[in-house]
């Protein structure tokens, strides 16, 4: 979903009908420098603590402006005050999308 800061109850109501219809994930774009979007972490704790059981990630984090340890720490805590709800990979270990571009 589009995290749109013009369209905060859209994005919070689409992000709860994900899970009434029964679907398993909720995931949003990470636009830091961008005003128009909300800050991606700060959605899913309000998104998670508005739902009991869907997943929860960034489809895509913006590495060059999120240093990896901010990054390890939101995620991190957001799957504990979540209840573990962060998006698992194989063998329980946390799946971060990444845009190959800008090298890195």
């Amino acid at each position: 979903m589009t995290p749109s800061a013009d369209a905060v109850e859209h994005v919070l109501e689409a992000a709860v009908l994900t899970e009434l219809v029964g679907l398993d994930l909720v995931t949003f774009q990470d636009h830091p420098y961008q005003a128009r979007h909300l800050d991606v972490w700060t959605l899913l704790s309000v998104v998670g603590a508005r739902t009991s059981s869907v997943r929860l990630a960034a489809n895509v984090l913006n590495l060059p402006l999120r240093p990896p340890w901010l990054v390890a720490r939101s995620v991190a805590t957001l799957d504990l005050l979540t209840g573990g709800r962060v998006e698992p990979g194989p063998r329980g270990r946390r799946v971060l999308g990444r845009d190959r571009r800008g090298g890195r």
